[in-house]
C-alpha cells in the first residue's frame, strides 16, 4: 500500500494553524465584547478607553474621569470570558494635569498684611487774628 503524503502533510499543517487563527478571532471578540459592555456602563460615558487583547491578556489604556470609572472598566474586562489577565494602563483625567512632585491641591498663599499707613493730615496754618 502506498500512502499519499501530500494530503497528510496538508492536514497536519491545517491542524497546527487552526489554534493560531482561533486565538486571533477570540482576541477580537473579547475586545469587542468588553467595548460593548463599557459603552453601556453609565460611569464610563465620559471615558476614553482603548481595549486591546492578545492571547487572553487585555490591556486597558486611555483616560477615565475618576477612580470609580477606572474600577468599573477593570471589573468589566476581568469578568469577560477568555480573559486571563488585565493590564491597567488607564489614567484619571484630574490627576493627569498635576505634576507628580506636587500635591493635587495646594492652599492659596495668605495675602501679606498691609503695613498700616498713618493718615497724613493737611497742615493747618495758625490762625492769625485780623483787626
Amino acid at each position: 500500500m502506498r500512502v499519499k503524503w501530500l494530503p497528510v502533510l496538508f492536514l497536519g499543517f491545517a491542524l497546527t494553524a487552526l489554534p493560531g487563527c482561533k486565538s486571533k478571532s477570540d482576541d477580537a471578540a473579547i475586545a469587542t465584547n468588553i467595548k460593548a459592555k463599557m459603552f453601556s456602563e453609565p460611569t464610563l460615558k465620559a471615558a476614553n478607553v482603548d481595549v486591546s487583547s492578545k492571547d487572553g491578556i487585555v490591556t486597558l489604556s486611555g483616560d477615565v474621569p475618576d477612580d470609580s470609572a477606572r474600577l468599573a472598566a477593570y471589573k468589566i474586562a476581568s469578568e469577560e470570558t477568555g480573559v486571563t489577565k488585565v493590564n491597567d494602563q488607564m489614567t484619571v483625567q484630574s490627576a493627569a494635569n498635576v505634576p507628580p512632585d506636587q500635591p493635587a491641591e495646594q492652599p492659596a498663599p495668605a495675602p501679606a498684611p498691609e503695613p498700616k499707613r498713618e493718615r497724613s493730615r493737611p497742615r493747618r496754618e495758625p490762625r492769625t487774628s485780623q483787626p
